[in-house]
């Protein structure tokens, strides 16, 4: 089949290709202030038959059309780097991605590279090969919604010194043609702002430990419009040290802005301009006009208030503070027996090549380095990675096959060609929340985890693999059943080559202290930045050490 890639600047009508998948690929740097030094010079289609010929065209401004009909194909995106001066402070690419192919196999996922620009064009074979080595992935679509990767490291420790070069590369059912047809307006502006999150190593410091307790989110709400507003903490504090703005970094003073009650709360005071939730912004009224999110209704048939986005972080506060109290809930035990290949190849500075497949959640939905607010959190599962390379100064190749609103169905399906392909020497395996929402059933269950797993076992032999239970959703909101018997699955499976993180006790236990909304940044079912630390903390401390 001698298939030409095109490209084309007319824009395309993506309903006469019910099988195409269109991807608008699009580039912002957001800040205060901007800078635009990067300019965009071209797209080229590479193929495996054809790497140094490829079709090619300048499109210096216009919207760009290029169908791909091979999954041997790839697309390069060049810009002009000349003006970049290093360190970049802030580099978000974004991407924004309509599917169009409503079946339940995905045919088309992409993986993003930052190639070597000095370097020869590679095949898209090539890039397949080396996805784990220093060919520069950083990101991964799977078939549904926005993607956002952070450029700012990648590109600092290339240091490009004319141009930025990055490859999106087609993954998936290669038996399904045409694979993609992709429409770019490549734009950059890289801002000025720096990451204002603590170092990783602050952040991995365990929050069940008794001591000093940083950054716990916490959510001042009122009952009625008359009622102080009162906000909640895992412990009962003996002094707090600082109370912080999520969303700005203002800072709010004891006696001025807030008190602290005897019974452990703390509690706003007349004048103050802390942010305050009300019982009405929750459950709004019928008909309300909402200023953010929407609302989805209880099991008792109210309205409850759901926000992706800035609304849950502009409401939070970070509190730091000491005490003495125990936690109570589980902690992660090392599962050296469980997964003996692991710690070999940690312990022997082996590269160690991990996959993260799952839900929204293992994507990393609401962490703020998603959205791009402040403080900028990465992911549980970027911080997982960076714990394990500091510790270890091993090399560990990680990619994200995660996909936000799938179910363990989804992964035992897609399995064979999004994850067994890359031959994972461990495979961290979280779906759960969205299985529950369909009410699959456990058995169904336990079977697609057992598929999932056998899948990858026939590319590697000696993968081996966690399971992380989920956290609970808003139990306002719907049954959390059935989770916990996901939990009792997950349990049963434990054993040579696999290990279990139990995050669905822990939620439970951070919720007979806690509000739903002190801990999650859609009030419904996604992690905010507090309970992602919980995520990656129980995570890697079946691993490794934790910071003391």
């Amino acid at each position: 089949m001698n298939n030409r890639p095109t490209i084309s600047k007319k824009p395309a009508s993506f309903h006469r290709f019910p099988r195409l998948v269109a991807l608008v690929v699009f580039f912002a740097f957001l800040s205060p202030c901007f800078a635009a030094s990067v300019t965009f010079q071209g797209a080229q289609i590479i193929s495996n038959d054809s790497p140094s010929t490829a079709a090619t065209d300048g499109l210096p401004t216009q919207e760009v059309v290029a169908s791909i009909t091979e999954p041997s194909h790839a697309l390069i995106l060049d810009f002009n780097a000349s003006a970049l001066e290093y360190p970049l402070h802030s580099a978000l690419l974004k991407l924004a991605i309509k599917k169009t192919d409503k079946v339940g196999k995905i045919s088309t996922a992409v993986d993003v590279y930052l190639l070597d620009p000095s370097a020869p064009l590679p095949k898209p074979s090539d890039l397949k090969d080396a996805q784990f080595a220093a060919s520069g992935v950083i990101g991964f679509w799977g078939g549904d919604g926005a993607l956002d990767l952070a450029l700012t490291a990648a590109i600092n420790a290339q240091h490009p010194k004319d141009h930025l070069r990055l490859a999106l590369v087609p993954v998936g059912d290669a038996q399904r043609s045409p694979v993609l047809q992709l429409a770019a307006k490549p734009s950059i502006l890289l801002g000025e702002r720096k990451p204002e999150f603590p170092g990783v190593e602050e952040l991995m410091r365990p929050l069940w430990k008794a001591g000093t307790t940083r950054d716990e989110s916490t959510v001042f709400f009122r009952q009625n419009a008359s009622d102080p507003a009162k906000a909640r903490l895992l412990y009962p504090p003996e002094k707090i040290s600082r109370v912080v703005s999520y969303a700005t970094g203002c800072s709010y003073v004891e006696g001025k802005d807030w008190s602290l009650n005897t019974d452990g709360t703390l509690q706003v005071l007349p004048g103050s301009s802390i942010p305050t939730v009300a019982d009405s912004e929750l459950h709004p009224a019928d008909g309300a006009k909402l200023a953010k999110g929407r609302a989805s209704k209880t099991l008792d048939q109210r309205n409850l208030l759901s926000n992706e986005g800035s609304w849950g972080h502009s409401k939070a506060l970070w509190v730091t503070y000491s005490h003495r109290s125990a936690w109570t809930g589980p902690v992660p035990v090392e599962s050296r027996k469980e997964l003996p290949q692991t710690f070999e190849r940690l312990q022997n500075k082996k590269p160690l090549r991990v996959i993260f497949y799952g839900d929204s959640i293992t994507v990393g939905a609401s962490a703020t380095s998603r959205h791009d607010m402040p403080p900028y959190q990465p992911s549980w599962p970027d911080l997982f990675v960076a714990t394990l390379r500091d510790h270890y100064k091993s090399p560990i190749l990680a990619k994200n096959r995660a996909l936000g609103g799938s179910v363990s169905q989804w992964g035992a399906t897609n399995a064979a060609t999004l994850v067994a392909p890359e031959k994972p020497d461990l495979c961290i395996i979280s779906f759960g929340m969205n299985d529950r929402a369909f009410k699959v059933p456990t058995e169904t269950f336990r079977t697609n985890l057992l598929a999932i797993m056998e899948t990858i076992r026939k590319a590697n032999p000696q993968a081996e693999f966690i399971l992380i239970s989920s956290i609970l959703n808003n139990p306002e909101w719907q049954p959390t059943e059935p989770l916990w018997s996901y939990l009792k699955v997950m349990r049963e499976l434990v054993g040579p080559g696999v290990a279990l993180v139990d995050m669905t006790t822990v939620d439970k236990e951070l919720l007979k202290y806690k509000s739903y909304i002190d801990m999650s940044g859609n009030n419904v079912n996604h992690p905010n930045d507090y309970l992602i630390r919980w995520y990656a903390q129980s995570l890697a401390g079946v691993l490794c050490p934790l910071p003391q």
